[in-house]
């Protein structure tokens, strides 16, 4: 039994050592790589411009909301004006008015944000399918994003190449 379990152990070292010898010697024939992608997704062209469009939404929505606001300032200085009928007919205006400020608000948050993310999650497929691709051509093993590595060295960077090949295809196609 005690020869059995010393062949046993003999027999798993050496499948052990060659397994590791075996990866070893794959992995010096491996090419591989590391990507910023939160840089890259900030200094895409694409990106500035989805973000500029966001913005100018944004403020429209802001703009439209503060005349909401203004109007109903406005109904409340007349109130103190008011007979006490015309004074709860017009307080009822008001809680109208207050009420579709806060639907707006609501739903200028849930449009805007459903955009944003629909337009990072666009952005971020596009940069998945330029890496899966440089990766392809250039005979990569393996792309490792940066918020992963412990340690890398400058030569393996990509990104800058990455984000030449994004904004190159964008401005190609505007």
């Amino acid at each position: 039994m005690r020869k059995i379990a010393v062949l046993f152990l003999a027999l798993t070292v050496t499948v052990g050592v060659f397994g590791f010898t075996k990866n070893s010697l794959a992995a010096d024939n491996s090419k591989i790589g590391y990507i910023d992608i939160s840089g890259i997704f900030d200094e895409y062209d694409k990106t500035k411009t989805q973000q500029d469009i966001l913005s100018t939404e944004s403020e429209g929505k802001k703009n439209e909301r503060q005349k909401m606001v203004n109007g109903i300032r406005n109904m409340k200085n007349e109130l103190e004006l008011l007979s006490d009928k015309q004074r709860d007919k017009k307080q009822q205006q008001i809680n109208d008015e207050i009420r579709k400020l806060q639907d707006f608000d609501r739903e200028a948050r849930v449009v805007l944000g459903r955009k944003r993310d629909n337009m990072m999650r666009d952005i971020l497929k596009e940069i998945d399918a330029v890496v899966k691709d440089y990766a392809n051509k250039n005979s990569y093993t393996l792309i490792i994003k940066v918020n992963a590595l412990a340690y890398g060295q400058e030569q393996d960077d990509i990104t800058k190449e990455i984000l030449n090949t994004l904004n190159s295809q964008y401005r190609r196609k505007k």
